[in-house]
């Protein structure tokens, strides 16, 4: 799921999506919003899904929910863009009840590192997709660590605590290049 400025993050794990795909032929791959299936998966026919883009952000959280998918994949390829990313698709996911495999970077660290996330580099993405379809006990475990890690770490308290932490960080490095 996103918008179409994740097109080239999708492109990169196409591959893998081509081979899981050819593996399971019961398996169907649904896009949702602006992101569009790559031509490359025109031969799959109508195991690939296309949800429009929903008409708001609530919208958009409960369809997600309502999809219901097994697996939620958030590919980030590697530049100075995306390096300033948050780990929001990751949230969405874990928020809608759906288990992430996410890339193995650092805008994903967090929810790594508390086990909420299954991390997937190039080329492993397939093993990491086929994995966690097969493993309905480490997708259990995934949202489960996914559920404390928001509930613990991504509170509205915890949003303002870090906003006052970058304000005053802002606000000593300008102090900082002023006395220059």
């Amino acid at each position: 799921m996103g918008s179409a400025s994740h097109q080239a993050d999708l492109k990169e794990i196409l591959p893998a999506l081509v081979r899981v795909l050819n593996a399971r032929p019961a398996l169907r791959l649904e896009f949702f919003g602006t992101i569009r299936p790559p031509p490359d998966l025109g031969s799959f026919g109508d195991r690939i899904v296309h949800h429009t883009k929903a008409a708001s952000y609530d919208d958009f959280l409960t369809t997600l929910a309502r999809l219901k998918w097994t697996v939620g994949l958030a590919p980030l390829r590697l530049s100075r863009f995306n390096a300033t990313k948050a780990d929001t698709k990751w949230v969405e996911y874990s928020l809608a009840g759906i288990p992430a495999i996410v890339s193995d970077s650092p805008v994903y660290a967090r929810p790594i590192a508390a086990g909420a996330c299954l991390p997937a580099s190039l080329p492993d993405w397939a093993s990491a997709i086929e994995g966690l379809l097969d493993d309905p006990t480490r997708r259990r475990s995934l949202l489960a660590a996914s559920c404390e890690l928001l509930r613990t770490s991504y509170t509205h308290e915890k949003h303002v605590e870090q906003m006052i932490d970058y304000l005053d960080l802002a606000s000593s490095i300008a102090a900082r290049n002023h006395r220059s």
